[in-house]
């Protein structure tokens, strides 16, 4: 079986929730998605970056599969 069809009829699962339903189940899978790494990568790049945002999104770009970029005025 490939995993794209795997997700396919997770979709159509998903598609066949009411909205709270649905809320509930991607508050759940976000959090436990953050839990599992992604705020520790994220949180230790900012603190490798001392804060400093514009070096935080440079670092960010040397994560595979990131792209980090600041838009605004700079002074």
């Amino acid at each position: 079986m490939e995993l794209s069809n795997w997700f396919k009829g997770f979709e159509k699962g998903i598609a066949q929730l009411l909205p709270e339903q649905r809320s509930v189940f991607f508050a759940e899978c976000g959090k436990n998605c953050v839990k599992g790494g992604t705020l520790s990568v994220y949180q230790k790049l900012y603190e490798d970056a001392k804060g400093d945002m514009d070096v935080f999104f440079e670092m960010a770009n040397d994560l595979p599969g990131v792209k980090g970029e600041l838009f605004g005025m700079h002074l």
